[in-house]
């Protein structure tokens, strides 16, 4: 399988500039491998992995907020999702597969050359209320992959190339916010969760990406982290 790859800061980019590799008019664009071959290896080390305490306290911190988020959009109604509340299409019976001629470095997990699974796939607004599908907001894409014989890889995606929050922490605050408004930013920046100046960015990015009357077949979904490809460390795009 390929694994998320979980961090305090924001890991080293893998990849080229977009424009890096873009071909000179008339120019052949370049293979595959030649993308490949710009990717970086030491991603590792941009990484400082959590103590279990530390990762003990932070999940803990993530049920809480999830919570919250949830009992704030319900009201006194029925709870539902703390994001992603109503979704656009859902299906349990897609297919997934890989091309078989699939270059080795990208060819691992469930991306092995030519492989061909099951997909479970459920398209939704990201917002915690369920809203009409003209109101602005991402877009997000959850994607299971499965061979039905115990093996399984999760994929979440959404319309917004860049994730706003430096770290988990940074991102709890930002969902929160969803939920209670700015209380939630105010308190992060209280308790050391986010700075100010990252916290307005985060608002700021978050408005910027929201998007309205726009097909969900016209748009493109990036992962929200960087998963572990082999040696390399990638976010995908759809």
């Amino acid at each position: 399988m390929i694994a998320p790859i979980s961090r305090s800061t924001p890991i080293i980019p893998t990849t080229a500039p977009q424009n890096a590799l873009a071909p000179a008019p008339g120019a052949r664009a370049p293979s595959t491998a030649q993308v490949i071959a710009t990717w970086s290896k030491d991603w590792q080390t941009a990484l400082h992995p959590r103590s279990a305490v530390d990762q003990a306290t932070l999940n803990q911190h993530a049920q809480d907020v999830i919570r919250e988020i949830q009992q704030a959009f319900a009201g006194d109604g029925p709870k539902q999702r703390a994001q992603h509340a109503k979704a656009v299409y859902t299906t349990t019976n897609a297919s997934f597969r890989s091309a078989a001629d699939l270059d080795p470095a990208l060819a691992h997990g469930p991306f092995a050359a030519g492989n061909k699974l099951r997909a479970i796939v459920r398209i939704s607004n990201v917002s915690g209320k369920a809203e009409g599908d003209d109101a602005k907001d991402l877009r997000g894409i959850a994607i299971r992959l499965t061979d039905d014989q115990g093996h399984v890889q999760d994929l979440l995606m959404n319309t917004s190339a860049e994730f706003m929050a430096k770290d988990a922490p940074a991102a709890l605050v930002g969902a929160e916010a969803r939920g209670v408004g700015l209380k939630a930013i105010v308190r992060g920046i209280l308790h050391g969760q986010v700075g100010p100046i990252a916290a307005v960015k985060m608002i700021i990015a978050g408005k910027r990406v929201a998007s309205d009357h726009t097909s969900i077949a016209a748009h493109s979904f990036w992962s929200r982290t960087p998963f572990q490809l082999g040696d390399h460390a990638v976010k995908l795009r759809l």
